[in-house]
């Protein structure tokens, strides 16, 4: 298995050589299966490698460990990296807003299971 870095600092997330292997421009990215499979959603991205290495497996065997994983996914999925999304915190500082301010408050509300936001 190889591993290529993106470092979206840099934008090579652009790159002619990515945007081919990946029109959507977005990381993570899992190319499996001899190049004929192409991931870019995090979640499909560990499924897939859950149910690939059986006789390595990525969860625990003990049901509610596995629930607790699964939780701290879905939190890192659903409620930490679609806020703190290099997209997003363009769109924050271009608001004016402080990226580094944003990501960290979204993050620890995230990891507290808090929210900032008045509903």
């Amino acid at each position: 298995m190889s591993y290529k870095y993106i470092d979206l600092t840099r934008k090579t997330q652009h790159a002619p050589d990515y945007v081919a292997l990946n029109p959507s421009q977005v990381i993570p990215m899992l190319i499996a299966e001899n190049g004929t499979l192409k991931l870019t959603q995090s979640l499909a991205i560990l499924e897939y490698l859950k149910e690939k290495s059986r006789q390595k497996p990525l969860l625990p065997k003990d049901l509610n460990k596995r629930a607790i994983v699964r939780n701290l996914i879905v939190i890192s999925v659903l409620d930490l990296q679609s806020v703190t999304n290099l997209r997003i915190l363009i769109q924050v500082e271009k608001v004016g807003g402080s990226q580094t301010k944003w990501a960290k408050q979204y993050i620890q509300d995230g990891l507290d299971g808090t929210s900032t936001t008045s509903w």
